[in-house]
């Protein structure tokens, strides 16, 4: 009977390790999710989305380096209100997704018909535990 107890107790260990795996998202998948929950306007979504320590860069075209433009949810928090806040926003359409690992590079086509603005970015995001911990703004092509 002891074995037959063992035996039940460790299927449900097992089983409940493998749902907890299958609810993980693919470090692809949290940064399509990114992309549509800004398109879509919510911002919980978007900011749950984010590592509370997240680090965000931006490349300085005058030295070629990486420079840190935002740290923390709450700072983000704070840049993005006004964003959301907004009736015209830009939209971002993922054009194309590199993945390996934890590490995504997307392009992507950046639009705000009301603004008459075109880009075409490039980001590159480092997710873990289904957050995004880091983004790269790689470059933008306005036109």
């Amino acid at each position: 009977m002891t074995s037959l107890r063992f035996a039940f107790t460790l299927l449900l260990l097992l089983n409940g390790v493998l749902a907890f795996a299958g609810d993980t998202k693919s470090a692809e998948q949290v940064v399509r999710d990114y992309a549509a929950t800004w398109n879509a306007g919510d911002a919980p979504a978007f900011y749950a989305l984010q590592a509370a320590d997240i680090h965000k860069f931006a490349l300085d075209e005058a030295t070629s380096q990486f420079k840190l433009t935002t740290s923390g949810l709450d700072v983000v928090k704070q840049k993005y209100a006004p964003l959301f806040a907004k009736t015209s926003r830009v939209k971002v359409e993922i054009v194309s997704v590199t993945t390996l690992g934890e590490i995504i590079v997307t392009r992507d086509h950046v639009t705000n018909d009301a603004e008459k603005y075109v880009s075409n970015e490039m980001t590159m995001y480092q997710v873990r535990d289904g957050q995004i911990v880091n983004i790269w703004y790689l470059g933008r092509a306005i036109g």
